[in-house]
């Protein structure tokens, strides 16, 4: 089967993907799994980031594309989800495989954490019972920052440790290809991962749903609210609208208060300081006016600025941006979106903007009729 034979099956079965907790079909994400089968067959072994705004649907994209190759018998996709504490509910694999996964780490690793240090131990004891010989392998690592952290592993130790060992486990297993895909929502360690850029390591950048399929979901969902004002407020984000139907049965209102509260709590902070302010102000003027967090902590700790983006970026409220073409997905253009920077959902752009116009606590009303003009 030809590269765009391949590429054809697996965009076909992703819309029998059933989302959990929203009981629909997948929607969209054509180009980003256009991208990750061209990782896969250009023949390159290569260790992958992917980074994206919280919510934006990096877990369902990765299982959804696992479950989609399952059809293809020359593919072998692994996902494994380090933030579960149920081992059956973390690993996602093909049938079969995923029976003998969960036997051999409940065997070889202490406990789930362990997954991303003892991939090649775990992966030579599959093949002995599941030939992957000849095969393209895949393994995606949804939040691998928690085994770090949990191990005191550093980043760069990590990065350098598959440097060296994906070329190894790739002949040795005799693999046809095998790409790792790193996931992680922890968006203040993104700089450290860049720092290592280049030991066969790239990263890439997902993002919310585009419109059209953004559309499509409230469809899907049966959502009974404006769907323009919907975009505006989430931009197209996947999580929100779980969290608004599932928790919040469709009260705009009363999620919107959550939100609000979270940003005001972090104004009453700010407020505190005229230089912040000041920057905070600039911020929403221009979400590129955010400065980069530099690389030393001294450099942290003399600039006040570099405090607050950090701490946006801590509560997952803004965003960097990588360059066009480590884009998986494409970023639509919107005044909350910059070039180096976003907001990673438009509500809080809006909230910040109405606290900033009246230096007092906006209604959920207030930020409705915001995003309606």
């Amino acid at each position: 089967m030809c590269c765009g034979d391949v590429t054809e099956v697996v965009v076909s079965c992703l819309g029998r993907y059933v989302v959990p907790g929203l009981g629909i079909y997948f929607v969209d994400r054509e180009r980003e799994v256009r991208y990750v089968l061209d990782w896969v067959l250009r023949g390159v072994s290569w260790n992958y980031v992917v980074y994206g705004p919280w919510g934006c649907g990096k877990t369902e994209f990765a299982r959804a594309v696992t479950y989609a190759v399952e059809e293809l018998n020359d593919f072998v996709f692994l996902y494994v989800d380090l933030t579960q504490s149920e081992l059956h509910q973390a690993i996602y694999a093909r049938y079969g495989v995923k029976e003998l996964l969960l036997e051999l780490v409940q065997r070889v690793c202490e406990d789930l954490l362990k997954f991303p240090l003892k991939v090649f131990a775990l992966l030579r004891k599959l093949c002995e019972v599941y030939k992957l010989v000849g095969r393209y392998l895949v393994i995606f690592m949804d939040e691998v920052t928690r085994s770090l952290d949990r191990y005191r592993i550093s980043i760069r130790d990590y990065v350098s440790a598959l440097d060296k060992a994906i070329h190894e486990w790739r002949r040795e297993l005799g693999l046809r290809n095998i790409v790792t895909v790193l996931l992680t929502s922890e968006l203040s360690l993104i700089q450290y991962f860049r720092r290592e850029v280049g030991k066969t390591l790239s990263i890439y950048e997902m993002w919310n749903l585009s419109k059209s399929a953004f559309m499509r979901l409230l469809e899907e969902v049966k959502c009974p609210l404006d769907y323009e004002i919907l975009w505006r407020l989430c931009g197209g984000n996947p999580r929100l609208i779980y969290e608004l139907r599932n928790v919040y049965a469709w009260d705009v209102e009363r999620w919107l208060e959550r939100e609000i509260v979270r940003c005001w709590s972090l104004y009453s902070m700010i407020r505190r300081s005229d230089v912040l302010l000041k920057y905070l102000r600039s911020v929403v003027e221009e979400i590129d006016s955010l400065a980069p967090i530099p690389i030393t902590e001294e450099l942290k700790q003399q600039l006040p600025e570099v405090a607050l983006t950090q701490e946006l970026l801590r509560q997952n409220m803004v965003i960097p941006l990588e360059p066009t073409n480590h884009l998986l997905s494409e970023v639509p253009r919107e005044e909350w979106i910059g070039r180096e920077w976003a907001w990673q959902v438009p509500l809080y752009y809006y909230i910040f903007r109405a606290i900033l116009e009246k230096e007092q606590k906006p209604t959920s009303e207030t930020i409705l009729r915001e995003v309606s003009t």
